[in-house]
């Protein structure tokens, strides 16, 4: 996450998923081989999970739901994430007096 979010490397790219592993002390010849033996598997279990993040009305990264109930969708500040804590606990609190 850091080489993307941070350092904005292209972690789409083999050579840079190398490079990352490397760097994470993951043994690369193992790493590499496994990516590319698993490779179909893998693109298939990603389309998977981000069509179960559309439907679930996902549109951004970092995604936080809360209860099942509320999504907070993409980056966003802590007051934002604070707020909404907030604003459950309110729901829950009355729910829970009704």
């Amino acid at each position: 996450m850091r080489a993307y979010f941070i350092e904005n490397r292209d972690v789409s790219s083999s050579d840079v998923l190398l490079q990352v592993a490397h760097e994470a002390d993951i043994d690369t010849d193992a790493f590499e081989e496994v990516r590319t033996s698993n490779q179909e598997h893998f693109e298939q279990q990603v389309f998977a999970e981000y069509n179960e993040a559309l439907s679930s009305g996902i549109t951004g990264v970092p995604a936080v739901v809360i209860d099942n109930k509320f999504l907070i969708s993409g980056a966003v500040e802590v007051e934002q994430y604070q707020k909404a804590l907030a604003h459950y606990r309110e729901i829950r609190d009355k729910e829970n007096n009704d």
